[in-house]
C-alpha cells in the first residue's frame, strides 16, 4: 500500500514518536447533553441489605462470633475424627489428619470473618484471623492432652469467645495510630 493511499491529501506526515501515557489516561470532559434529548436518569445505586437501626456493640459481636466458631470447630473436628476412625479403623488420621485440621482452621477464619462482616465490624478479616490463631494456640497449650473428654465441647467455645473478644479489642484499639474506637 502506498503512502498516498493511507493518508488524506491534506494530512501532515505521521510522527514516529510513541504517544504518552499521560494523554492516554487523561480524563476527557463530558459533553453537555443536547437540548432536544432528555437527560439520562441517574443510574440506580446498588441496594444494600436492610440496616439495623442501632449497631451491635463490638465486644458482643465478637463474643457471639467466637461461640459460633468454637462450636463449629469442635463439631468439624469431631466429625473428621469419626470419619478417620470409620475409614482407617483408628482414631488417628496420620498425615491426612493434619491437612484436615488445617482446612478446618482456615474454614473457621472465613466463617468468623463472614459473621463479623455481616455484623458491621470494620476489621473483620484480621479480627477473625487473630481470634482463630489465638484459639489454636490456647488449645495446643492447655487442652491437647484432654481433647477426647466430653467437657471440651464447653471449654473450646468459651476459649473461642475470649480469644475473639481479645482479638476485637486489639484490632479496634490499634487500628490506626492515635485513634481508638469506643
Amino acid at each position: 500500500m502506498a503512502d498516498d493511499e493511507r493518508h488524506a491529501p491534506g494530512d501532515a506526515d505521521p510522527s514516529l514518536e510513541l504517544p504518552s501515557l499521560r494523554s492516554a489516561f487523561r480524563r476527557r470532559p463530558r459533553r453537555a447533553p443536547k437540548a432536544d434529548t432528555p437527560p439520562d436518569p441517574e443510574p440506580e445505586r446498588r441496594r444494600q441489605g436492610p440496616r439495623i437501626g442501632r449497631r451491635l456493640p463490638g465486644p458482643l459481636v465478637a463474643v457471639v462470633t467466637g461461640a459460633i466458631v468454637g462450636l463449629a470447630l469442635v463439631g468439624l473436628t469431631s466429625a473428621c475424627l469419626h470419619l478417620c476412625s470409620s475409614l482407617r479403623g483408628t482414631s488417628s488420621c496420620g498425615k491426612p489428619g493434619i491437612l484436615l485440621l488445617l482446612v478446618i482452621t482456615v474454614a473457621m477464619v472465613f466463617l468468623g470473618s463472614l459473621l463479623l462482616r455481616l455484623a458491621g465490624v470494620t476489621a473483620h478479616g484480621s479480627t477473625s484471623f487473630l481470634g482463630v490463631g489465638l484459639l489454636v494456640v490456647l488449645i495446643l497449650l492447655a487442652l491437647l492432652p484432654v481433647l477426647d473428654d466430653w467437657w471440651v465441647v464447653i471449654v473450646v467455645p468459651v476459649l473461642a469467645m475470649l480469644s475473639y473478644a481479645a482479638a476485637w479489642w486489639l484490632t479496634a484499639t490499634y487500628r490506626e495510630p492515635g485513634e481508638r474506637v469506643r
